[in-house]
């Protein structure tokens, strides 16, 4: 896969963990952190299952992604890819069946 590809399609998942656009109430909805350092082309995502609430308590899945370097190789890197992508599906359904229950 193409690295600034790669790049832009956690971007999305990102997005869409986050449900599609900024909430202001994080408590009780995944909530995701993208962190990205351009001059070694390494980037970072924070996932909060149950939501961010600033105080330092919240529990995050981390996904650690070196593009810029041989510390991962491009298997290495499809491969924490798809994890993130499954785990972002993962919070997607888990979601649809929390809003199944209440409605």
């Amino acid at each position: 896969m193409d690295k600034e590809k790669m790049i832009r399609d956690i971007m999305d998942l990102v997005v869409k963990v986050n449900g599609g656009a900024a909430h202001r109430n994080c408590i009780g909805h995944p909530t995701a952190f993208i962190y990205f350092s351009g001059h070694v082309a390494n980037l970072e995502v924070q996932i909060y299952e149950n939501g961010w609430t600033g105080d330092g308590a919240s529990q995050y899945k981390k996904f650690y992604f070196y593009f810029g370097s041989s510390f991962m190789t491009d298997d290495d890197l499809e491969r924490k890819f798809n994890e993130l992508r499954a785990y972002a599906f993962y919070l997607k359904f888990k979601r649809r069946k929390k809003d199944d229950l209440h409605n």
